[in-house]
């Protein structure tokens, strides 16, 4: 029994699921497998929190990634990652045998910090085409985290993580541009 991406993991933009791999176009289809991220950041007295970015990303565009980091950071992410264990999945599914998606980001996985005591996190999807994939339920990590792993990563991996931000979501360089100047 598959279960739909719920709303949570809709791009922000649109406000429908991902179609697309952010890295290299393959439409996210029957049998694609992928990824999905949002940053989300919250304010202190406010119920509105902001996207900071989100994106879907092909399982094979994510794979191929992963293989450029440097040995060093590759070690070190599953050194990182080594200590946590994840909630068993029985307990994130609610009465109809579906993840219960609230429940499933209501913590941090690595720091288990509610998330009402966030100012910042991200949120991870595990897809295979328009539906959630049932062996890895979707979750939640904080900034302070992912604040803990970056100094562990070398530098070309830092540098590999920093093209991909800046490719996919700098502002269009021409905004940098100079005004032409009125003449008055």
């Amino acid at each position: 029994m598959s279960q739909t991406i719920p709303p949570l993991f809709h791009s922000f933009e649109s406000g429908e699921p991902f179609d697309r791999c952010i890295e290299c176009e393959r439409k996210l289809e029957h049998d694609c497998e992928y990824v999905i991220e949002k940053a989300m950041k919250t304010y202190e007295g406010y119920s509105a929190k902001d996207v900071v970015f989100d994106y879907a990303i092909c399982i094979e565009c994510a794979n191929r990634i992963r293989e450029s980091f440097s040995k060093e950071s590759l070690e070190a992410i599953d050194k990182y990652f080594a200590n946590v264990v994840p909630r068993p999945a029985t307990q994130l599914l609610d009465n109809t045998g579906q993840f219960d998606v609230e429940k499933c980001v209501q913590q941090c996985l690595i720091t288990g910090k509610p998330l009402e005591q966030l100012k910042e996190y991200q949120v991870y999807a595990h897809c295979r085409g328009k539906s959630l994939q049932r062996q890895v339920p979707p979750y939640m990590v904080s900034n302070e985290a992912v604040e803990q792993l970056m100094p562990l990563l070398s530098a070309k991996t830092n540098d590999i993580l920093d093209d991909f931000f800046q490719r996919h979501f700098s502002p269009d360089p021409s905004i940098f541009n100079p005004l032409p100047r009125l003449i008055i």
